[in-house]
């Protein structure tokens, strides 16, 4: 019975010893932190037809970015695409987003919902409009890669937007690609 004991006590002892490493980083806590912006692609459809894509990448002067606190607040530069091109709009939290955000499996909310670039096309908001509203369906943004010096991930914002009395649905996809 004493050996049995003594036995068991070991491989207790053994088992802790072992579970007791270093700890799992979350991805709650591998995203925490300022990341650079690097590439974006966009893709703009109307009632299912693409319309518009574009790959844009940072300038040399241009420094868009996104933090994440480790308390849940995030604060990202907003930018725009001229000729393939990211330019931020100013500094990050004058001219960006402050917000709340949450990490559960690979499904990355934000309230508000980030919206890196700031989207500028006839196509979706016709300079002649008289009567202009949109109404967001759905948001949503899957993290596709994440490690201490990536970040990836991609939205999907569904609008059904009114155009003149005419009802149409925008949807756009963007893919952000991000490093330390």
């Amino acid at each position: 019975m004493n050996k049995l004991s003594s036995f068991l006590g070991i491989v207790l002892i053994s088992f802790i010893c072992a579970c007791g490493g270093k700890p799992v980083k979350t991805k709650q806590n591998l995203i925490a932190g300022k990341w650079k912006l690097q590439t974006q692609h966009i893709v703009t459809y109307i009632n299912d037809i693409p319309q518009v894509s574009q790959q844009s990448s940072v300038g040399d002067k241009s420094t868009p970015s996104i933090s994440f606190s480790s308390d849940g607040t995030d604060t990202a530069t907003a930018v725009f695409s001229l000729g393939g091109s990211l330019i931020s709009l100013g500094e990050t939290g004058s001219a960006g987003y402050v917000g709340k955000y949450s990490v559960t499996d690979s499904v990355l909310t934000m309230k508000p919902f980030f919206i890196g670039s700031l989207w500028l096309d006839t196509t979706l908001a016709p300079a002649k409009a008289i009567v202009f509203s949109n109404n967001i369906i759905s948001e949503t943004a899957i993290i596709t890669e994440l490690s201490s010096s990536i970040l990836s991930f991609d939205t999907e914002i569904v609008i059904l937007q009114t155009v003149d009395n005419k009802t149409r649905t925008v949807k756009t996809k963007t893919s952000y690609n991000y490093t330390r």
